[in-house]
């Protein structure tokens, strides 16, 4: 399925009473409509949050024209993409905005945390127990590598970071002194620009930009004084933060982007102002369009960010496309002889497994909904045939993509063999995920709809 993920800009871009509004944009994304489906993400609805109420509204109303009730939302426990039903204005209005942004400004107040989820069982051993983690030296949890020495080297910037630090200090004085320090970061572009002049003071940034070096940026770092790569610094990272989830992976490297010089973002010429909440709103569009098949963006940092992490991080089912690119990406091509030619097809391979094979594999010729690309028959059923992605990086059916796969279906062969038409949400809800919601005739074969989602 052709699943797309857009950042704010470019919504602003297809609106008709915008500033923005561009023509030839608009008319590409009609037209392919009828082959895609589009997602909105708690991203959007972060970037909105500063408009007007009437202009925001105005905003959430017209995203929908093109999201519908697409929203998704990565899930912290489980690893994956949830699908939600929700409008924009729908989701904006349910989101608690005043956690959210208490939480960025203030990560450490677990006092507060618990305080705020009112009674529960256990709550009097959890709070003894963040009490006692509180409390706690900091020195338990390092590894010996915060000599005297070098706490003497980089006395000015702790001073600055965490006033008062010392290797005995607690936890909880830890935490509390550097929360000014993190609430400047995120909210002064002046403090975040300090942090990087700090870290690339003794560099020569030529040496390893992206901008000059390509992908091979990450064999230059290692040259300099920094003296790792910058996939070797990811790993440290993480291994010294156990439990560490892939956000957070994902967030400290496109920090490290532009925090090392790796990536500069510019405004007019100039080095973009960008506070590190700025950061964190482009980085969660990066970082949620990994379950898209495509992202398209305008933004020039974040793209440019996107493509070296998805190649870090191993991102090969979403493909990155810069508005200036549209054109070379044929999304509105009609499926009618995709899918027409795929029977015949189908009837050209070979009628058997050899001995030792439990499956096989084909390349369709023609891709199906620039989505299904590879077509397996199994020893189990050698009469069935599946079309499959290869490329999908466990990417699921959404409810709204399985009935424009049967809309598409529909619109081409007629009803099914049973005299069904096109599938109803409510209908794909009701039945199990290994259950067939259409079953087309097509000559002596049989094509049929699978509700896997």
């Amino acid at each position: 399925m052709i699943r797309i993920y857009c950042d704010s800009n470019v919504f602003r871009l297809l609106k008709p009473t915008s500033k923005q509004f561009k023509q030839e944009i608009f008319d590409y994304f009609e037209s392919i409509r009828k082959n895609a489906v589009f997602v909105f993400s708690e991203a959007h609805l972060d970037d909105l949050r500063p408009s007007p109420e009437y202009f925001r509204n105005e905003d959430l109303e017209y995203m929908e024209k093109y999201t519908d009730d697409l929203f998704i939302q990565y899930n912290h426990s489980t690893k994956i993409w949830d699908c939600f039903r929700a409008t924009p204005k729908m989701a904006y209005e349910e989101r608690n905005f005043t956690a959210y942004e208490d939480a960025l400004k203030n990560p450490f107040d677990f006092r507060s945390l618990i305080a705020d989820l009112g009674d529960f069982p256990g709550k009097e051993l959890v709070c003894k127990m963040v009490e006692t983690a509180l409390s706690a030296p900091i020195s338990v949890h390092g590894d010996g590598e915060v000599t005297p020495e070098i706490i003497e080297q980089n006395k000015e910037l702790l001073d600055k970071m965490v006033p008062g630090y010392h290797p005995d200090m607690s936890v909880g004085s830890f935490m509390g002194n550097i929360q000014p320090f993190l609430k400047g970061l995120f909210e002064d572009h002046k403090e975040f620009d300090e942090l990087h002049r700090s870290a690339t003071a003794y560099i020569d940034t030529n040496e390893f930009k992206y901008e000059k070096w390509g992908l091979a940026f990450n064999e230059q770092l290692e040259k300099t004084l920094v003296g790792k790569k910058f996939t070797d610094i990811l790993r440290q990272l993480s291994s010294a933060n156990e439990g560490i989830d892939y956000w957070q992976q994902f967030f400290q490297a496109y920090l490290m982007l532009e925090l090392l010089g790796i990536t500069e973002e510019k405004a007019g010429g100039k080095r973009k102002k960008n506070n590190m909440l700025d950061l964190t709103k482009d980085c969660a569009h990066a970082f949620n369009a990994m379950s898209c098949d495509y992202f398209i963006t305008n933004d020039k940092g974040l793209l440019v960010k996107a493509q070296i992490l998805y190649h870090i991080f191993q991102v090969n089912s979403t493909k990155i496309i810069n508005l200036d690119e549209l054109d070379s990406f044929d999304l509105a091509q009609s499926q009618v002889d995709p899918l027409n030619k795929l029977i015949p097809f189908l009837k050209l391979l070979p009628k058997s497994l050899e001995v030792d094979q439990s499956v096989i594999t084909y390349p369709l010729k023609d891709t199906f909904l620039h989505y299904f690309d590879s077509v397996s028959k199994f020893r189990i059923n050698d009469k069935m045939y599946m079309i499959w992605a290869s490329k999908d990086g466990g990417h699921y059916f959404m409810y709204r993509e399985l009935l424009k796969v049967c809309s598409l279906v529909v619109g081409i062969w007629g009803k099914d063999s049973s005299g069904k038409d096109e599938v109803g949400i409510e209908e794909l809800a009701m039945l199990a995920k290994s259950d067939i919601s259409r079953v087309f005739a097509y000559g002596a074969s049989r094509c049929v709809c699978p509700t896997n989602v």
